[in-house]
């Protein structure tokens, strides 16, 4: 679920309903396998679906012994006919949360940390590989004003960049080539 959540910057309530009929896996044109998500409108936050695009095929796959086709890729109840709950999702973060050793923590941090950072992980990742903000919001299901608006912070370098005459990462002339490998939104 964590490595998931981060390689693919869904919100928890969308991966905990995710099923296997909303996942495909596919060869792109390079030859790298993607995990092709489709996230449906009755399970995000702002109503309204979205394709998602992964490279975590290997974690997908592993969960294939624990469930059945037919049923949600995160489950502990009858082979994947009931999805995990938000009470089985924090005990078990926050188990996992304990076993963080202190020295990687600023003192009173272990207690923000949330599965929702793994977004805000995921996020902040592509807006410093200089990812455009429109495909990042597209790929997450928000704006890029509400991206601009979280992450305003990031973007600070892009503004004396712009005005000592750098180059400016928002910029849709500026894109590596793998933005745009297969699919409309893989980063």
């Amino acid at each position: 679920f964590v490595l998931i959540c981060a390689k693919t910057g869904m919100r928890t309530g969308e991966l905990r309903q995710l099923r296997w009929d909303d996942v495909s896996i596919y060869v792109g044109k390079k030859g790298n396998e993607y995990v092709k998500i489709n996230v449906r409108a009755n399970t995000s936050k702002v109503r309204s679906s979205r394709t998602v695009t992964s490279i975590c095929v290997p974690e997908i796959l592993s969960l294939k012994d624990f469930t059945t086709a037919e049923g949600y890729l995160f489950s502990v109840a009858n082979k994947g006919k009931q999805h995990v709950s938000r009470h089985w999702l924090s005990k078990n973060w926050n188990s996992m949360k304990a076993t963080i050793s202190p020295a990687y923590l600023e003192p009173g941090r272990r207690s923000i940390l949330k599965p929702y950072c793994l977004r805000h992980w995921f996020i902040t990742e592509r807006i410093n590989a200089g990812k455009a903000p429109s495909i990042i919001a597209k790929l997450c299901g928000t704006s890029p004003q509400e991206i601009y608006r979280t992450y305003h912070h990031l973007f600070d370098t892009e503004r004396e960049d712009a005005v000592e005459g750098g180059t400016y990462r928002g910029d849709p002339h500026n894109y590596s080539e793998d933005v745009f490998d297969d699919y409309d939104g893989v980063i």
